[in-house]
């Protein structure tokens, strides 16, 4: 009798652990989608908040169009994507600049160095 006790015991504690198993398992599923979630959201806003610029690496400043610059992004020619703003360079012959990614935080700022530009010659 007292070993049909410890059985059942251990059948209650096997119940036990594969519901909580179970339970923790749902709260990991629910917590990573809720976080996927939050993170696509936030790097769909950052794309859409992105401007793709030219600036010249001299001074600084950005293309506004094709023979004024500006030191105010807002007011600089925006570009589709990187590809255009390349194509841009390249079609216009402007060798001295780089191509901005350019966010509301500037902490996401990427700068891409023009392919185009002759590199530097090492010694």
């Amino acid at each position: 009798m007292a070993f049909a006790r410890a059985r059942r015991g251990r059948r209650r504690c096997k119940n036990y652990r594969s519901v909580t198993l179970g339970l923790f398992l749902s709260f990991l599923r629910a917590t990573f989608h809720k976080f996927v979630t939050f993170i696509s959201a936030d790097v769909s806003q950052l794309a859409a908040d992105m401007k793709v610029l030219l600036q010249n690496k001299s001074t600084g400043s950005f293309l506004k169009d094709l023979n004024s610059w500006t030191n105010d992004p807002n007011e600089a020619l925006q570009f589709k994507n990187s590809s255009s703003a390349l194509n841009f360079s390249l079609r216009h012959c402007l060798s001295d600049i780089h191509i901005i990614l350019k966010f509301k935080n500037p902490r996401y700022d990427i700068l891409l160095p023009n392919p185009s530009a002759p590199a530097a010659s090492k010694p």
